[in-house]
């Protein structure tokens, strides 16, 4: 959005509306725009299980050696190089 495009311009979501206005300034909300999530059937039996764990504590973050406020790329491909030796590497 630039300054060119004037106060009144408004860049909005996407989103796109849930109701209509009303001539005395309030919301009517058209339930047949309202988006609804419909869950799959079998989901409270199933085995899936979120990807997240309530048991998991917080880690403190490391920083590479030499970094002050973390590590760029060179850092992080050398320790992927490092830890993933066992992967075929091309060379381009």
């Amino acid at each position: 959005m630039t300054s060119k495009q004037g106060r009144e311009f408004y860049k909005g979501s996407r989103t796109g509306s849930m109701g209509r206005h009303t001539k005395r300034g309030r919301y009517l909300i058209d339930w047949a725009k309202v988006r609804t999530f419909v869950v799959p059937s079998g989901l409270d039996t199933t085995l899936l299980k979120p990807f997240v764990t309530l048991k998991l504590r917080p880690m403190r973050s490391s920083f590479g050696p030499g970094q002050k406020h973390g590590f760029d790329g060179n850092i992080y491909y050398s320790q992927w190089k490092q830890e993933n030796s066992n992967e075929k590497q091309e060379d381009s």
